[in-house]
């Protein structure tokens, strides 16, 4: 089956809790004979070096846009962000990992490929299900939002 990965942070290198559960789970559908096509964030232009090494584990497309509201390092500007969520009828969480470009990329890849399955992993992530697109939705939650 083609599948499309969708997931808040390039699960590379295997550093976080996230990354790694990200990675294995990529691992065990390419191992099962899926093809994956990944669709994710990266918080640093440096860390774009890491796709060449999650090609050759057989991940078949890789989209890293690069985003820096992912690693809030200027506590004034975190907070500003938090605030203006406020505002919102949505998260921080989910507004910190919105964004325009990756969502158009996503609709013309579904579009001009038709995959099976959309695997949307994380929360923070939900918003780029759609509806229009007649694909198998799989959600993988790892976290419990409400106690963070």
């Amino acid at each position: 089956m083609k599948i499309v990965y969708i997931t808040p942070q390039l699960p590379y290198p295997p550093d976080s809790g996230g990354k790694i559960k990200a990675l294995s789970t990529i691992k065990s559908l390419i191992n099962l004979g899926h093809e994956v096509s990944l669709f994710t964030f990266v918080e640093s232009k440096k860390n774009l070096v890491y796709e060449k090494k999650l090609k050759t584990l057989g991940i078949e497309i890789i989209t890293s846009i690069y985003n820096p509201k992912i690693k809030e390092a200027n506590r004034m500007r975190l907070i500003l962000n938090i605030l203006v969520s406020l505002t919102t009828v949505k998260p921080y969480s989910i507004l910190r990992y919105y964004d325009n470009r990756l969502l158009n990329k996503i609709h013309k890849y579904i579009l001009f490929n038709r995959p099976d399955i959309l695997w949307i992993n994380s929360t923070s992530m939900t918003h780029y299900i759609s509806n229009q697109f007649k694909v198998i939705k799989v959600f993988e939650g790892y976290d419990i939002d409400s106690e963070l």
